[in-house]
């Protein structure tokens, strides 16, 4: 399947914020097109450049699951993210380097972006 059934980490986040906080990583980010994202406690948005980092945390409306680090290209992700039309969207995703499910309800529908993370070294 390409799209799982299951995910066993998700969160939803206010996606003005989102878009606030993956523009500041893109700023500081040093052309790397790549942002780490970790949701634990609030989902955190930083910079994969090793030269600038920068990182801004937007709250958490919901979440479950295990803490989790993965990293996107940032430009895929905001196009995704800017094509919601509500002011909230679901991450849903089982480890770092599966698909990611972002979703939304719009009137009767639930609307889904699937996206490949990319893989970062630690």
């Amino acid at each position: 399947l390409l799209i799982p059934r299951d995910f066993k980490i998700g969160a939803t986040v206010d996606r003005h914020e989102l878009i606030n906080a993956i523009e500041l990583a893109q700023i500081s980010g040093d052309n790397t097109k790549v942002v780490k994202l970790n949701i634990d406690s609030n989902l955190t948005v930083s910079s994969a450049s090793e030269i600038a980092k920068s990182s801004s945390a937007t709250r958490l409306i919901e979440s479950k699951g295990n803490p989790i680090l993965f990293a996107m290209n940032s430009d895929y992700l905001l196009d995704a993210v800017k094509q919601v039309d509500t002011d909230e969207i679901t991450f849903d995703i089982n480890t770092p380097l599966t698909p990611i499910v972002i979703q939304w309800q719009q009137e009767q529908f639930r609307k889904t972006i699937l996206l490949m993370p990319v893989q970062i070294r630690e």
